[in-house]
């Protein structure tokens, strides 16, 4: 395809710079499109002990080792604005992570988020206790997730982040109630 200069003299060209621009142009679109999709994880168990007896131990990030399915070591205060440091280990991975707290409000919510990489995983991760009564507390345990990882891979890391909950879930209860 032939162009002109300014000066009208004929030049030739390949017009890969248009092509270039809606090719970054797209990927813009589909990155930002990706990013912006939002996949939640959200589980709940009952546990029969009031939410002062559960809160100590959703806090105790130095004990999570002991009993969290897929938390290797934890450090940190339980205060917003505060920066807590993980190693994370599931299913032959192992990520060590930083996230800040947002929200901590004893006996009722701790809220932290993080991400890897930013555009590859964002995680708004929390943790609420509702009073029931009786000396019984409802855990809500869940994520915000955003990014690459769980805009392209949600149907086979969902699985897998359910059961690590769950497990989580079922042993802080029963550290809560004492058994």
């Amino acid at each position: 395809m032939a162009r002109y200069d300014r000066g009208g003299e004929r030049r030739g060209g390949c017009g890969c710079g248009s092509w270039l621009v809606l090719s970054a142009l797209g990927l813009g679109l589909a990155l930002f499109i990706l990013l912006g999709i939002e996949r939640q994880l959200t589980t709940e168990v009952v546990i029969e002990a009031p939410p002062s007896l559960v809160w100590p131990h959703v806090v105790d990030f130095e004990g999570y080792a002991n009993w969290n399915p897929f938390v290797a070591e934890m450090h940190g205060e339980a205060a917003a604005g505060s920066t807590l440091r993980a190693r994370l280990e599931a299913a032959g991975f192992e990520r060590e992570v930083e996230a800040t707290v947002s929200v901590a409000v004893p006996d009722e919510e701790l809220r932290w988020s993080g991400s890897v990489l930013w555009i590859v995983l964002r995680d708004e991760h929390y943790v609420t206790l509702e009073a029931l009564g009786r000396g019984r507390t409802r855990l809500r345990h869940g994520s915000f997730l955003r990014g690459v990882v769980p805009a392209l891979l949600w149907g086979r890391i969902e699985p897998e982040l359910k059961s690590a909950y769950d497990k989580h879930n079922a042993r802080l209860k029963a550290k809560s109630e004492g058994r």
